[in-house]
């Protein structure tokens, strides 16, 4: 398979992180700067947030580089629904026929139908560079998203999640299981988010306007945070 730009050959796309967490780039912009991270436990698995559009086959190629087969994919977390986090969604849905979005209540309806998202991104970059930042953005069926309000939870393996409402539509997940820490496309001026599990008690936080981030895997403009 031909290499992405900014990879190595001998580069693993999923980067292992311990605990059954991998780092995937996403290649947002530059290598280096913005991720997505799958979480596998007891032969299921989840992504916190896929990055933009564009990233989709690194992460489906991700799935295949590690033997995990997409029927094993339950969830896709995404704390909020800015293009550079959550762009790929209706691609990876595609190709996940058991994977169910997870999004703030806020969020859904824009994922489910995209057209205002879409007509602002491309008012505030123009067309041209619309297109070329985050493709093409798929609607995800309403069947298919699973709207988490405060303090809801969700298993994963032998993992459970819970999801706390953070503002203004972003959500914190805490997750008891294995002890890492991980920070998916931290955003210097707008939120981060970090998945951290301890053997009792693993938390993922989404806080507006600070940095939770021990890995370097920061969104900078343009990105949307």
């Amino acid at each position: 398979m031909t290499p992405s730009p900014g990879t190595s050959n001998d580069a693993p796309l999923a980067q292992p992180l311990g605990n059954g967490v991998y780092l995937i780039d996403t290649l947002y912009l530059r290598p280096g700067l913005a991720a997505s991270h799958l979480v596998v436990d007891e032969g299921h698995a989840a992504f916190v947030d896929t990055g933009a559009a564009p990233a989709a086959p690194r992460l489906l190629a991700a799935l295949d580089e590690l033997g995990i087969a997409r029927e094993q994919v339950d969830y896709l977390f995404l704390t909020h629904v800015h293009l550079d986090h959550a762009g790929g969604a209706g691609q990876m849905m595609q190709a996940l026929p058991n994977a169910r979005a997870v999004l703030h209540p806020r969020g859904a309806p824009h994922l489910i139908d995209p057209t205002r998202l879409i007509a602002g991104s491309i008012e505030v970059y123009g067309e041209a560079l619309y297109r070329q930042l985050y493709g093409e953005l798929i609607p995800i069926p309403a069947e298919r998203v699973l709207v988490v309000e405060d303090r809801q939870r969700l298993k994963l393996g032998l993992r459970t999640f819970e999801f706390i409402d953070a503002p203004v539509t972003h959500v914190t997940i805490t997750a008891r299981s294995t002890s890492t820490t991980v920070t998916s496309t931290a955003a210097t001026t707008s939120a981060s988010v970090t998945v951290r599990s301890t053997r009792s008690a693993a938390r993922s936080c989404c806080r507006p306007r600070r940095r939770c981030s021990s890995i370097p895997t920061r969104c900078t403009p343009p990105s949307t945070g």
